[in-house]
């Protein structure tokens, strides 16, 4: 019933690199195939209450515009480093309410960083930047299904601020957090926030960073579930067979 827009953007990647990256430039002005990511269905059933939706790697707002399909009301704050998503940060921010930007980096301490784009057949796959681009290279050959593609990649380079967000002072109730293999320092940057808000938290699984990101949110008395869409249920995280979205939720709360 519901599709994963990544794995179908993945599957036309192998046969034409040319159709995906104008696919993924545009789908987001398409409502009718949003939300990207099945996994987004599980914030419907988490729509009431205060806090903002804080979105950490927002890339061109494909989330932002994703979660506000599915949740008309509560304010969007994105955060992007990547300076080739502002033009299109700058649309959503015109074509959604309550909904705003910052272009900076997330970690565990303020600084600067050199962030890494990769580049294949001349397309900038900015989805897949990473502060690591060995990381970014991995996660290509995990996700894109294209032969070498992580080998044959060049990498533009951007030298970004970056922040630690606890100094921001946000108040979510949901944070989103993907950012190819940096999770664990996004969370460390945001273990203030985290305690005070106590807000559910999805992030995407990443083998560089989940054994470190699991740890911290395990001594804040989170739990790591999966979402079953088919179901439309919180179960049990497997780490054997992880799926690509994993949700911490506080310890004392229950989701029906």
């Amino acid at each position: 019933m519901y599709s994963n827009l990544k794995t179908v953007l993945q599957r036309v990647a192998v046969s034409n690199i040319r159709l995906y990256a104008f696919v993924r430039s545009n789908v987001g002005r398409f409502g009718f195939l949003l939300p990207h990511d099945s996994s987004f269905y599980a914030f419907k059933k988490l729509g009431g209450g205060r806090g903002i939706f804080l979105d950490v790697g927002a890339n061109d707002g494909i989330s932002a515009r994703s979660y506000r399909k599915l949740v008309p009301n509560r304010p969007i704050v994105s955060i992007e480093p990547n300076p080739h998503h502002e033009a299109s940060l700058l649309r959503v921010e015109k074509s959604i309410e309550d909904f705003s930007f910052m272009l900076i980096g997330a970690g565990e301490a303020n600084g600067e960083l050199v962030l890494h784009t990769p580049i294949y057949k001349g397309f900038a796959l900015t989805n897949y930047a990473s502060l690591d681009p060995e990381s970014a290279r991995k996660n290509l050959e995990r996700h894109m299904n294209i032969r070498n593609i992580g080998k044959n990649s060049k990498f533009s380079e951007n030298r970004i601020p970056i922040k630690r967000l606890d100094e921001l002072n946000f108040e979510p109730a949901i944070i989103k957090i993907d950012v190819e293999g940096f999770e664990d320092m996004v969370i460390s940057g945001l273990r203030d926030t985290i305690i005070r808000a106590q807000p559910l938290l999805m992030i995407e699984y990443n083998q560089r960073s989940f054994s470190t990101a699991k740890t911290i949110m395990t001594e804040l008395e989170y739990t790591a579930k999966s979402y079953d869409v088919s179901s439309d249920k919180f179960v049990a995280f497997n780490e054997t067979t992880p799926s690509l979205n994993v949700f911490f939720l506080p310890k004392n709360a229950t989701y029906s």
